[in-house]
């Protein structure tokens, strides 16, 4: 979770991380705007 990537209700963009790189050079994928838009797109996912 990218807490200085704040959406309007100030929850932070869920991001990837990737093992092995060094932080400073994280490309930090936003893969969704809020936790909530996360966890409901894997249960959509599991649905189908």
């Amino acid at each position: 979770m990218d807490f200085n990537n704040l959406n309007d209700e100030k929850e932070p963009a869920v991001v990837s991380v990737y093992l092995g790189v060094d932080w400073d050079e994280q490309p930090f994928d936003v893969i969704a705007d809020d936790f909530g838009d996360f966890l409901l797109e894997l249960i959509k996912d599991e649905l189908e």
